[in-house]
């Protein structure tokens, strides 16, 4: 007989948030994840006078390939945050 007692817990969860501006727009695929899962971000630049530079989590760097900015879940809750430059007039 099996009270219930063994059964498996839910993986602890950790939040996803981002740092909100105007210059720009990151979305994640999930608000939570679990530690280890892959996390995708996609950006986008909201003001003409900037451009992206970088994509990062809780001030670590994200990995990018082809426009997509991707990060390995830690076993913390994390901040999203885009590194821009501006474009020189």
């Amino acid at each position: 007989c099996n009270d219930g007692g063994d059964k498996e817990k839910e993986p602890q969860t950790y939040a996803i948030t981002v740092q909100t501006s105007e210059d720009y727009a990151l979305t994640p695929d999930k608000t939570a994840a679990a530690a280890g899962e892959k996390i995708t971000v996609s950006a986008e630049v909201k003001n003409a006078d900037k451009y992206l530079t970088g994509v990062k989590y809780n001030d670590l760097a994200c990995t990018e390939s082809d426009g997509k900015y991707t990060f390995t879940m830690p076993a913390e809750d994390v901040t999203l945050t885009a590194v821009t430059g501006t474009y020189a007039e």
